[in-house]
C-alpha cells in the first residue's frame, strides 16, 4: 500500500525538487498531484490553453523531481471550477482544457483524476 499526500502548494513554496524530496523523506510513497494550482484566472492565459507539447515541457521538471524522489502519482486534482450554469462558453472552455489535463495525466502515468 502507498501512503499518499496532496502536494498542494509545496512545490511553489519550496521548489519542485526540495518539495518532493521532503515528502519522500517524511515517508510518503505517492502524491495527490495538485493541478488545481492552475485554476482559471480572469485575464490570464491558463497553462492548459497551450498545445500538449508545451504543457508537457512545462511540467517535465516537476515530473522528473517526483520520479527522482522515488514518489509516484496516485491521482491528480484538476483545476476548478469546471462548470458554470450561467456561462456555457466558460463550461466549453473548461472542457477543452480538461482534455489536455487528461492527456497530461496519461503522459505522467497518473491513473486517476478528480
Amino acid at each position: 500500500m502507498d501512503i499518499s499526500i496532496c502536494s498542494d502548494t509545496l512545490p511553489a513554496r519550496y521548489g519542485v525538487k526540495k518539495a518532493y524530496d521532503l515528502l519522500a523523506k517524511a515517508g510518503f510513497t505517492a502524491i495527490d498531484w495538485s493541478l488545481y494550482e492552475y485554476e482559471w484566472k480572469e485575464n490570464e492565459k491558463n497553462i492548459f490553453e497551450y498545445d500538449l507539447d508545451y504543457i508537457i515541457d512545462y511540467f517535465t521538471p516537476e515530473l522528473n523531481a517526483i520520479k527522482e524522489a522515488g514518489l509516484k502519482i496516485a491521482l491528480a486534482h484538476a483545476p476548478f471550477p469546471s462548470y458554470n450554469m450561467n456561462d456555457p462558453d466558460f463550461t466549453d472552455y473548461c472542457i477543452e482544457c480538461y482534455k489536455k489535463v487528461i492527456m497530461l495525466c496519461e503522459y505522467a502515468g497518473c491513473p486517476q483524476l478528480v
